[in-house]
């Protein structure tokens, strides 16, 4: 049990729940959520059970709001409302604290468990009938941290590979308890409201990932955490070299000197390229784009089918560097592109240039053109365009580009 479970079970045991005075509760609950970045459920499953008496506790803290609480007070406040049945209040609050802390799991923990009160048949809510499979399949790499899905909706890092090997990373304490977390339905480490899969009611069931494959079966049955196989899917995100700007992104170019260059490429040769050698697909890129960024293109250039056998590279573009003639140094990958996305934000040349400053629209549409063909001879699996929506942009979403 976790420091927060403590000092509830510390509350309980200074009296009987309910008699426990509640200027005292608040002080109790204040310190199991303080220092916290990590959702506490059992906080949330403590006030709820207060039923009716969640009104003392909510006078407590208007007493106590008049001494300046911290934010954290807001969050008791929250679903102490929602425990009464005010859920308008209760989300009202944590909407203001969701703006304020987007990236915050405490937070978004909050959010999700009033939603959980306000609709407890919804099955979206109840997380222990279902397993969250990516953090036992995918491994992000950034620039200094790892992540077991996309860091904005896991930010906790599993450990960074320019330190220490992939193995021990993919196995850190920090992997293991994430995944812990997903085996017993907190989700703690998890944005909730920000994760789509968990909010258009997405992830697996359990019994479903059992029946499909005994290696399932045993991580839900037993409760695995250390992992034998390593991440079936690579996100390589560690080099935000890019050839463009856009206010979604970045509001200057950014290249890696030599120095950072040769760390991330010595990185790259020790740490990545054994481990996509058990992978199935790999990311390029999700960080900039792979063909401004040296780093990447000498991955993709020296990429030797042979020696990946199973492995199909995804590869995301602003579109202007990816030329015809540019293709020509990549041909040796044919068949092995699972999916080629370029990344436009206008479906009109005036908008496109306005948010991709330095891109050019006619060659961008020249490059688009050229890869209608690639995909027509089955040089490439799949092709997708990417969107960032934008007040400037989201008028164009619907018509087609020209």
């Amino acid at each position: 049990m976790d420091e927060s479970g403590t000092l509830i079970d510390d509350a309980a045991a200074a009296g009987t729940e309910k008699a426990l005075p509640a200027e005292a509760l608040v002080a109790c609950l204040l310190r199991a959520l303080e220092g916290q970045d990590v959702d506490q459920p059992e906080v949330w499953d403590f006030i709820a059970g207060l039923g009716e008496q969640a009104t003392a506790l909510l006078e407590a803290l208007d007493l106590l709001g008049q001494l300046s609480l911290s934010w954290h007070g807001d969050l008791l406040r929250a679903i102490a409302l929602a425990t009464l049945d005010r859920f308008e209040q209760a989300e009202e609050i944590l909407g203001r604290l969701l703006t304020a802390r987007s990236q915050s799991p405490l937070v978004n923990g909050a959010m999700f468990r009033v939603k959980q009160m306000e609709s407890p048949h919804d099955p979206r809510f109840k997380l222990t009938d279902f397993l969250c499979d990516t953090p036992f399949r995918q491994l992000d790499v950034l620039e200094s941290s790892s992540h077991l899905c996309c860091a904005s909706w896991l930010p906790v890092s599993a450990g960074n590979l320019h330190s220490r090997p992939w193995q021990e990373v993919w196995n850190s304490e920090a992997a293991q308890r994430v995944r812990e977390s997903m085996l017993d339905g907190s989700y703690r480490y998890c944005n909730k409201m920000a994760c789509p899969h968990l909010m258009a009611g997405t992830l697996p069931r359990k019994q479903q990932l059992v029946a499909s494959d005994p290696w399932w079966a045993g991580v839900v049955e037993e409760g695995r955490t250390r992992l034998d196989r390593g991440p079936a899917v690579v996100n390589l995100a560690y080099d935000r070299t890019c050839n463009l700007t856009c206010p979604s992104c970045r509001q200057s170019v950014i290249f890696q000197d030599r120095e950072e260059r040769q760390r991330t490429e010595e990185m790259q040769n020790r740490n990545i390229l054994p481990m996509l050698a058990g992978a199935e697909t790999v990311m390029v890129t999700g960080s900039g784009d792979p063909f401004s960024s040296p780093t990447f293109r000498k991955l993709l250039l020296g990429f030797d089918p042979a020696q990946y056998p199973r492995l199909k590279i995804n590869l995301m573009t602003n579109g202007m560097l990816l030329t015809e003639q540019r293709w020509k140094e990549y041909a040796h990958l044919a068949g092995h592109i699972g999916k080629l996305k370029f990344s436009l934000d206008g479906a009109t040349r005036e908008t496109h240039e306005l948010l991709r400053r330095g891109s050019r629209w006619d060659r961008v549409h020249e490059n688009l053109e050229f890869c209608g063909r690639l995909l027509a001879r089955g040089d490439i699996d799949s092709f997708e365009i990417v969107f960032v929506v934008q007040a400037e942009n989201y008028r164009e979403m619907g018509p087609p580009a020209v």
